[in-house]
């Protein structure tokens, strides 16, 4: 469209000017897919919200790890790459490694993941709806199929509760529905099901088989991380291991690459999984599990509680304390996380013989499962420490 002089008050607009107006106008209008007609004078409206619902919507006709975008139908692109510009393109094509982009022919860009990071593969699965927007020099990947409920998610999970199996509450673990966050790559799963595994089998594909990493083997009074697993393209899936990383089962499950830590059982003297509830974060034993008996000493020293090894949890503790003489008894505890916050969780008076104190308490464990405790004045006659639960500290 030309570049139309203003015009005053008896200045004449030239046949030309006017129809290079309505050729503007009407192209907006056309390239939507409206036809022209005399009798709907709304069309431009429509057509104006045609563009704003769709401009931003490209096709792939690229290869792996080379996205070739081009609009749908025949609306217009854009004419460069401003900071900001929002594309989203279907493709057929799932990255294997490092991506770029080109968009209405405009150049080639790389395309790295929300946190500027390049693509390793996987993050653009086959038959995708993809999300990216340019960022002055990159596009970044907002969001895929694969991740689709990425945006607004600030949660590692939503959903996804652990459960003692109904049918096998010894042995066998729900891993119920929800989303989460992987913990090895930006991307968020959704698991549309709840998926049963059995501890006491190795790790097989599917619900109602084997969960443990087949290089762990099934013992009394022992830790199992739990994990939710996603494949490349979106399936889900859940296991057992003793890494907190997850190293021997992603070795099993090789072709679920992505993972997410969602908290830890434990076994009894005959190996069979405590019982336990799970809500958020929180995890509590059905039953106060008697871990400490006695052994303090007038120096902090540290006892192993019933918290998850191999990461920093918040300790749900219950402590009782008999004192069977006339003296007053305390006991001091403290993490080795933040050892100058020092607390007196039990303490006894004064005052007549066989006094008897109980106390619920919150304390940070150490990826050790470990706190300090030590006696005060007087070493209580005796002291019991149990667990009562934690609580999971993610993004550790």
């Amino acid at each position: 469209m030309r570049d139309i002089p203003i015009k005053n008050p008896g200045d004449q607009l030239f046949s030309a000017e006017w129809n290079d107006v309505a050729e503007e106008l009407e192209n907006i209008i056309t390239s939507t897919g409206i036809t022209l007609s005399a009798s709907d004078l709304t069309q431009l409206s429509k057509a104006v919200t045609n563009y704003v619902a769709e401009s931003s919507y490209y096709v792939d006709s690229g290869i792996t790890n080379a996205y070739v975008v081009n609009p749908l139908g025949t609306l217009s692109p854009i004419t460069s790459y401003k900071v900001g510009t929002w594309v989203r393109f279907s493709t057929t094509n799932p990255n294997t490694g490092p991506s770029t982009i080109n968009v209405a022919s405009l150049g080639v860009k790389p395309i790295l993941d929300a946190y500027g990071k390049a693509l390793t593969g996987g993050e653009i699965p086959a038959t995708a709806e993809v999300q990216i927007f340019y960022d002055g020099t990159n596009f970044r990947l907002i969001s895929s199929s694969l991740s689709s409920f990425a945006v607004g998610m600030t949660k590692k999970f939503v959903g996804c509760r652990l459960a003692n199996n109904a049918s096998d509450l010894l042995k066998d673990i729900d891993f119920n529905s929800g989303y989460f966050r992987a913990n090895n790559r930006p991307l968020v799963f959704k698991s549309p099901t709840t998926i049963v595994k059995q501890l006491d089998a190795v790790w097989a594909p599917g619900s109602g088989v084997g969960g443990r990493a087949s290089a762990v083997g099934i013992s009394p009074n022992t830790w199992y991380h739990c994990f939710y697993l996603a494949s490349n393209t979106g399936t889900i899936d859940a296991g057992f291991d003793a890494s907190i990383i997850a190293t021997n089962l992603l070795s099993d499950a090789a072709g679920y690459p992505y993972y997410a830590y969602r908290g830890s059982i434990k076994t009894d003297g005959s190996s069979n999984i405590y019982a336990f509830y799970n809500l958020g974060d929180l995890f509590y034993w059905n039953a106060l599990v008697n871990e400490i008996n006695g052994g303090l000493t007038g120096a902090y020293t540290n006892f192993t509680i019933g918290t998850p090894p191999g990461v920093i949890t918040e300790a749900y503790l219950n402590g009782t304390v008999e004192e069977v003489t006339t003296g007053a008894s305390e006991v001091l505890a403290r993490s080795n996380i933040v050892p100058n916050f020092v607390r007196s969780i039990l303490e006894s008076d004064n005052g007549p013989a066989n006094k008897y104190s109980k106390n619920d308490f919150v304390i940070l464990a150490d990826t050790a499962s470990q706190i300090q405790l030590r006696y005060g004045a007087v070493n209580p006659t005796t002291f019991v420490l149990r667990t009562t639960g934690y609580r999971q500290l993610y993004d550790q």
